[in-house]
């Protein structure tokens, strides 16, 4: 699954059980804190902060007011620097993108999704509308944690394959740290989408979630290029993303959004455009959920 020239060795997700593997290590000493401890942390630091203030003698909203604007620009210094940390083993260097990377929300970025209700259920509900069948080779684009990724190698057994690319560095090395990645079998590698390490024809199913919305218009074209490239004829590609929003709430939303112009071309509903442009075909809106995501499934031509 690599271009010609390229290294043809893929990172495993399965840690080596040596204890001297670097991954290994990795597991037991640089582990992420999670996002409920930091909520507890952060709960914690404004209860402390609220009631020092309230000592000199301020009213309680007035000081819980101070607290928040306190611990909370704190607690969002800390997860950067947090971010910044050296990888526990080498995974190469970052791939050069202009898109949007959210490496810096690797350690909460599954419970964030969780909270917006992007949990398991979506993501079942996600590769059901992807129709993945047993012994299929299937390639996740900015695949985040992995989480996605790993519930794909699950359907696909082994016979298929799962495997998945992110441009940040911290969500590819929790994906790869994951205990559930040595189960499933699936694999990980730093890389973005307009610029795919694997070879033409390579893969039956693309999933794209939650991914060009974070990416320039040029990115949008040469990414979809990419993955069309990367597709087997008569392929398939799931995209689920922002689409033209349906219901008060979601209009709201999506008139604060539409000042990112990144986002611009999604909430106007210009998805299908995007995906014949790229020169897919059966295009078709297969779900909408919420009012403001929309779930997309694209062949690649025969």
């Amino acid at each position: 699954m690599t271009k010609p020239g390229q290294d043809t060795a893929a990172p495993s997700a399965r840690p080596l059980r040596d204890p001297a593997d670097p991954r290994a290590l990795a597991r037991r000493r640089t582990r992420w804190p999670p996002a409920w401890r930091a909520g507890l942390c952060l709960a914690l630091g404004v209860a402390v902060a609220t009631a020092a203030i309230l000592l000199a003698g301020l009213s309680l909203w007035t000081a819980v007011l101070i607290a928040l604007l306190l611990v909370c620009p704190a607690t969002m210094v800390w997860a950067y620097v947090m971010g910044m940390r050296p990888l526990p083993f080498p995974l190469g260097a970052a791939p050069e993108t202009r898109g949007v990377t959210l490496g810096w929300l690797a350690p909460y970025y599954d419970d964030l999704c969780w909270a917006f209700g992007i949990g398991r259920s979506f993501r079942d509900r996600t590769l059901a509308i992807a129709g993945l069948r047993r012994g299929e080779r299937v390639l996740d684009v900015g695949c985040g944690t992995g989480v996605l990724t790993r519930r794909a190698a699950a359907v696909v057994g082994p016979g298929g394959s799962a495997y998945g690319i992110d441009p940040a560095p911290d969500m590819i090395r929790i994906a790869l740290l994951s205990e559930a990645a040595e189960v499933s079998g699936a694999r990980f590698e730093l890389a973005a989408v307009e610029n795919i390490p694997i070879g033409q024809g390579s893969v039956d199913v693309v999933l794209v979630s939650f991914v060009l919305h974070c990416l320039p218009e040029d990115l949008k074209r040469s990414g979809l290029g990419e993955i069309r490239r990367v597709l087997r004829p008569g392929g398939r590609v799931l995209v689920v993303d922002l689409d033209r929003p349906q219901g008060a709430l979601a209009r709201l939303l999506a008139r604060l959004a539409l000042r990112h112009a990144y986002m611009a071309e999604h909430l106007q509903g210009h998805m299908p455009d995007l995906l014949r442009e790229a020169g897919f075909v059966r295009i078709a809106r297969a779900e909408t959920w919420r009012g403001l995501v929309a779930f997309w499934t694209a062949e690649n031509p025969v």
